[in-house]
């Protein structure tokens, strides 16, 4: 999965309603906005890549309730 910024969500836009984006152009725009995530199916952690064999890792926070 990839995760896009959304300010590059709002440039592909607006080039997609002024209609001079190409299919390929707008597969290119996105690829160069984009940042690779993986999820682990057993523990549910995503695993952002940082590049140069770096990742950055995220769990859900459980919230825990008040007695």
């Amino acid at each position: 999965m990839s995760l896009v910024a959304e300010q590059k969500i709002d440039e592909i836009g607006c080039a997609l309603s002024n209609r001079w984006l190409s299919e390929d152009e707008f597969y290119e725009t996105i690829d160069q906005g984009a940042v690779t995530v993986y999820r682990c199916q057993q523990c549910g952690r995503l695993h952002v890549d940082q590049g140069g064999g770096q990742f950055s890792s995220y769990i859900k926070e459980v919230s825990q309730s008040r007695h």
